[in-house]
């Protein structure tokens, strides 16, 4: 094998890699404003949100989402999570997340 083609080979794996780390992250940025509902009035005060997931979540999970608020329960439905308090920064992290499947006010607009 050539050193020209060790070369093109590792660079494809390099690539691979930086592939397999972004696109979560990609994936999340562009679908992040499918995944928010937002109320007119909640655009700057900490409100309560429901965090609908497409799986239960174990406390791995659980974990992760008490970085962008308190956690509240989950409010009688299995792959929901309540989060009390938290910011617009915070909600739109949330959205961010390639896992997430919505973003909703826990008492909804008004």
């Amino acid at each position: 094998m050539t050193s020209r083609a060790a070369v093109t080979r590792i660079a494809i794996g390099f690539a691979l890699l930086a592939l397999v780390y972004v696109a979560p992250w990609l994936i999340g940025y562009v679908s992040a404003g499918s995944r928010m509902i937002n109320c007119p009035g909640q655009e700057t005060a900490p409100v309560d949100v429901v965090v609908s997931l497409d799986f239960r979540p174990g406390p791995t999970e659980l974990e992760a989402l008490q970085q962008y608020g308190r956690y509240g329960g989950g409010g009688g439905e299995a792959t929901n999570v309540i989060l009390l308090r938290t910011t617009p920064e915070n909600r739109a992290r949330l959205a961010r997340l390639y896992w997430i499947e919505a973003v909703k006010p826990l008492k909804g607009c008004s």
